[in-house]
């Protein structure tokens, strides 16, 4: 098995940790509305897809760790929020938007080991979420090109911001 899309989609009964074969490259809503996970996902070094997989797993706990050739996060933690951990992602991923939106019971989120070199998008990541504390320090986006709504109506206590370099800023009229 390739792809695991949407493979076990509001499975609301589904329990335990989420597994994904060694085969694996297309994890794209694998677990999506599988309220009833919990700990922390196993990934194959082989997927490199994983947006919305495990988006609305209210009870998904851990710190997940994505392979080393992902390249899309994007919604991946949508309303997980229970999440104990920081998650670990490697140096490939280029989609980070709503990441980690509308998460309303983490307890900390530190993302300051991110390598985000290669991240184009991370618009509305943190977006409706509360997070006492985020640490977002040594982040290099020189590649971000959309980086819309990144904090819209989001609660952060304390947020940790040292190096944000690269940020390309739009020129109005462009």
């Amino acid at each position: 098995v390739t792809s695991m899309y949407y493979a076990y989609g509001n499975c609301i009964n589904l329990t335990g940790s989420p597994v994904c074969g060694p085969n694996v490259t297309d994890m794209i809503g694998a677990y999506s509305g599988c309220s009833n996970l919990t700990g922390s996902p196993v990934y194959g070094d082989k997927v490199i897809e994983m947006g919305g997989a495990y988006r609305y797993c209210y009870n998904l706990t851990g710190s997940p760790v994505c392979g080393p050739n992902v390249k899309s996060m994007s919604e991946t933690y949508y309303y997980c929020n229970n999440l104990t951990g920081s998650p670990v992602c490697g140096e490939k991923v280029t989609d980070m938007t709503h990441m980690f939106s509308v998460i309303s019971s983490l307890t900390l989120l530190d993302l300051s080991h991110f390598n985000v070199s290669n991240v184009q998008s991370i618009g509305s990541i943190f977006s409706y979420s509360y997070i006492p504390s985020l640490n977002l320090n040594n982040w290099k986006l020189d590649n971000v090109s959309y980086y819309d709504d990144l904090f819209t109506n989001s609660n952060i206590n304390t947020l940790s911001i040292n190096n944000l370099e690269g940020m390309i800023i739009p020129q109005e009229g462009t």
